[in-house]
């Protein structure tokens, strides 16, 4: 069985590489990848953080599989790394734990209420309100509970986070949005975001979102 080091080392490889095939054969060998997996959470590298969050999302159903604990531990874990105690600050912990759940729907009951604590606490704002725009399709509970709070985010002045929370609200009931509709129509402001299906970043517009924005399959 690989050390840690070596195996950090295959990570890092399979991460760049995005080979989530051999990534989750490899997880199933090693439960201990995804200690390795988090180390590169921390990378300055913004990309290869954003391929290790798709990579433990993919991990995780893998092993959730046979061991749902050992998910459920991983994910205090990250919870942990945002706590000042923890001595380090998990700036990509939020966005992990959401696409954890975004995986393992079955686990967002369990924390999506937690992950969604985080939404006004700096510096997990953004991170937060990505990872329940990406699980919120899957748990139509969530999605009603927090709706003040993202009609709320829409004035942030981070364009991310308005955005968002537009694709949070949108597939709702456009009324909702009411006398904002004008404005999110209009506004320009652009963000970079992880796109899934080539594994790089894209830029958008808020204006863009509001026009072409799809609600996902409902679940949940």
């Amino acid at each position: 069985m690989a050390g840690i080091r070596q195996l950090k080392n295959i990570a890092l490889s399979l991460i760049q590489e995005r080979d989530h095939a051999k990534l989750m054969e490899l997880a199933n060998e090693n439960f201990s990848l995804t200690r390795a997996l988090i180390s590169y959470l921390y990378n300055p590298d913004e990309l290869i953080c954003w391929r290790t969050i798709e990579a433990l999302g993919k991990v995780s159903a893998a092993i959730a599989k046979s061991d749902m604990e050992t998910i459920r531990v991983l994910i205090r874990r990250l919870f942990w790394t945002m706590n000042d105690e923890s001595g380090s600050i998990g700036w990509n912990s939020p966005s992990a734990i959401g696409e954890i759940l975004y995986n393992i729907p079955p686990l967002i009951d369990e924390f999506g209420r937690v992950l969604a604590s985080f939404l006004r606490e700096e510096p997990f704002e953004k991170g937060a309100h990505w990872a329940m725009a990406r699980i919120l399709p899957l748990n139509n509970k969530l999605v009603y509970e927090y709706t003040n709070e993202f009609v709320k985010s829409l004035d942030d002045k981070n364009p991310a986070i308005r955005g968002y929370s537009l694709m949070i609200l949108k597939p709702l009931n456009f009324s909702i949005l009411g006398e904002k509709r004008e404005i999110l129509a209009g506004d320009t402001a652009s963000f970079l975001n992880y796109d899934f299906a080539i594994g790089d970043f894209k830029t958008i517009t808020i204006a863009e979102i509001y026009a072409t924005y799809k609600p996902l399959t409902q679940r949940g």
